[in-house]
């Protein structure tokens, strides 16, 4: 990681390795430098010190309540006496307050990088080398000092600028003049789609995330041979129909996100659906790399879903029984999640699957049985079936988990 290095001296310093004390770090970084990237890079670095070690991601930091994020540390650290003799608890947040409510012995602040770092990470994908080109020298600089040293707002920004005018980059320069900082990482997301919009037509465009748009490609079904992604947040949809017709020609679809940033219900107290597609909707999935679909509405997936290329499937809050019909190999799958789907009641065969790191069953309440074939999944990293209160017990299989690093089973 760019800048890492510069940091390990100072952090070392304060884990005292050498110490038998119990001993409690914290490292408070800000949004954008890269929170869970760091946990894993300084983990990976001394975990090997130590008789054992476990790497603990829990919910995430964008979460706004804080008595939740407080609760959630308590829960695994809430005394010293819970740890052995040598023990070293880092705690990663990008909440200061979490640290000194906790009283860690030690804390330290990963700061953004050097204006030197910061030039040759952003370059590195604008231009896809160290330094800008003649053009863009000035506009390179200052678009570099707008991000505040933030590794993932120059990655993001530097590549949606890849390959573009010096007009585009003057307009998005003119935007990140207008805005705070506080607001980086949403201007940053506008920037690169209104690139994109002055591109091209919208029934042209590889990647679609506006409602309106979605719904006049899909009504009209022109120009959708070019959709590689469709990133639609429900709760900005008013009620759509759509059938397997709009979505037969979208043969290069790779990522494909529902998701709801908010819940709307009507007076019944039931969510309004939506989206409406009949039992027998179909859509293209070879090429298929992320399927996000929260509340999917059917009971399995397409009988002609295929899915070979899938690295993440997420299906959570689904109205999911199944997955699918008889047994698939999905050697590229990595993430499954099928949490809150209340009337999912049985699981694939796992072993199909043998590149999952992270298995997440919380709140399936009709699920009694996870099989044996868990047990083969050697790259398994996190496995969460809390609150799945029909689930009894685990196969003993689960022993060889050999990279199981979190496992949940609350109010199982």
């Amino acid at each position: 990681m760019v800048g890492m290095d510069s940091h390990f001296e100072e952090l070392r310093s304060l884990i005292k390795i050498e110490s038998n004390d119990v001993c409690m770090i914290g490292i408070y970084v800000l949004g954008g430098i890269g929170k869970t990237t760091i946990s894993k890079v300084v983990y990976n670095d001394i975990s090997h010190l130590f008789e054992s070690s476990i790497f603990i991601a829990v919910a995430s930091e964008r979460s706004q309540y804080y008595e939740v994020k407080l609760e959630q540390l308590e829960f695994f650290a809430r005394k010293l006496g819970w740890f052995g003799l040598g023990s070293r608890i880092i705690i990663t947040t990008r909440d200061q307050r979490l640290l000194k409510e906790h009283e860690v012995h030690a804390s330290y602040e990963v700061k953004g990088l050097s204006y030197k770092k910061s030039i040759q990470l952003f370059c590195r994908h604008a231009f896809k080398q160290n330094s800008p080109e003649e053009d863009y020298v000035d506009l390179s600089s200052d678009m570099v000092n707008y991000e505040n040293g933030l590794p993932l707002a120059l990655k993001v920004l530097g590549s949606s600028l890849h390959g573009r005018s010096v007009h585009q980059w003057k307009n998005a320069l003119q935007k990140l003049k207008t805005r705070p900082n506080i607001e980086m990482h949403d201007l940053v997301q506008e920037i690169g789609r209104e690139i994109v919009r002055h591109c091209k037509e919208p029934r042209n465009w590889s990647r679609l995330w506006d409602p309106k748009d979605i719904s006049l490609v899909l009504k009209k079904q022109t120009g959708i041979e070019a959709t590689e992604g469709i990133f639609l947040n429900m709760s900005k949809l008013r009620e759509m129909e759509s059938t397997t017709k709009a979505f037969r020609r979208m043969k290069r679809l790779r990522l494909f996100k529902f998701y709801w940033s908010c819940c709307f219900t009507n007076f019944m107290g039931r969510e309004y659906p939506k989206l409406l597609i009949p039992k027998d909707f179909e859509f293209p999935s070879y090429d298929l790399r992320y399927l996000h679909w929260e509340r999917y509405p059917l009971e399995s997936l397409p009988s002609n879903f295929d899915g070979e290329n899938l690295v993440e499937l997420n299906l959570m809050k689904s109205n999911i029984k199944g997955l699918w019909q008889g047994e698939k190999r999905r050697e590229k799958l990595q993430v499954l999640n099928l949490s809150t789907s209340c009337q999912l009641t049985y699981l694939p065969c796992l072993s199909n699957m043998p590149n999952l790191e992270k298995v997440n069953i919380e709140f399936c309440g009709s699920l009694k049985t996870v099989y044996p074939s868990i047990g083969s999944l050697i790259n398994l990293t996190s496995l969460d079936s809390s609150w799945s209160k029909k689930i009894k017990k685990l196969p003993r299989t689960i022993q060889g988990l050999v990279s199981l690093h979190c496992l949940d089973l609350h109010h199982c």
